[in-house]
């Protein structure tokens, strides 16, 4: 699994100038000995070669893990944008808000 996670990160990088993924851990809870589920966060920004500027999101989801041998391995991984609705919605937001405009309370 290594080998396609490395290759799989080796392809974007080859199309991008820089990117940044942070990881927001949400919450963990356990789902039987040895084994945790994680809820996270996840933001990504990227500059692509093709684009003069920086584009970047977020989308929820979720990690398994298991311990083996006093270590914690990654088991299972899926993130789960949001629905396209509400994600259109967060990008109109961003518009007024990088301008500098206030919703009056």
């Amino acid at each position: 699994m290594r080998a396609e996670i490395e290759s799989y990160f080796a392809d974007v990088k080859a199309h991008s100038k820089s990117g940044l993924v942070t990881y927001k851990p949400l919450h963990s809870t356990p789902m039987g000995p040895g084994q945790e589920m994680v809820a996270f966060t996840l933001e990504w920004n990227v500059h692509l070669n093709t684009d003069p500027t920086p584009i970047g999101g977020s989308v929820r989801g979720i990690a398994m893990f298991a311990e083996e041998k006093g270590a914690w391995k990654l088991r299972a991984y899926i993130e789960a944008p949001l629905a396209p609705i509400i994600y259109m919605r967060e990008l109109y937001k961003l518009v007024p808000e990088s301008r500098g405009f206030k919703a009056l309370p």
